[in-house]
């Protein structure tokens, strides 16, 4: 069996282990909060759709309430 072989499921389970995950987004989370940067969301705007025309009320208040930077996408 060849040494990438052996290798592969080892580096795969490692990349997404759930603990992992959760570091990097710690990691992240304190390197926001130490830039004091806000949370930032990325909201995806088509103008033809319907369901979009009606979540655009609700995006200043979800703003307020999460203290999170929108940033639009159209």
């Amino acid at each position: 069996m060849s040494r990438r072989r052996r290798l592969s499921p080892w580096i795969t389970r490692t990349l997404t282990h759930p603990g992992r995950r959760r570091l990097a987004r710690r990691m992240g989370g304190l390197r926001r909060a130490l830039r004091g940067g806000r949370r930032r969301v990325e909201y995806f705007h088509q103008v033809d759709d319907p369901y979009c025309q009606l979540v655009a009320p609700l995006l200043e208040p979800l703003m307020d309430r999460y203290a999170i930077e929108l940033v639009p996408v159209l």
